[in-house]
């Protein structure tokens, strides 16, 4: 069964926790090549999570990076949270990976 989201009326969106480096980081680029946009955390590489954004850009989908500290689970500042809409948009659906 193909996941794309062409031609569906729900979004695809994974859940991605370490998405800017290693495994996190070619999981977050395989399901963009799958159709499917993610959210994902890191923890203090920016650059390359802002990088990790644009690759997948680069396929056609979406992706945005959140920062997290699981050491300290500091959550994100207020000001650096995204709404909802803007995240998820309508008919979204979202997977845990």
């Amino acid at each position: 069964m193909p996941t794309d989201n062409a031609g569906s009326s729900i979004t695809k969106i994974a859940v991605v926790t370490g998405g800017s480096r290693g495994l996190g980081r070619n999981t977050v680029l395989s399901l963009a090549r799958r159709g499917i946009d993610s959210i994902f955390t890191y923890r203090s590489t920016r650059a390359e999570a802002e990088r990790v954004v644009g690759l997948v850009a680069e396929v056609g989908r979406q992706a945005v990076a959140l920062p997290l500290d699981p050491v300290t689970s500091n959550p994100v500042p207020p000001a650096r949270r995204p709404t909802r809409a803007a995240v998820l948009g309508t008919g979204s659906r979202v997977t845990l990976a």
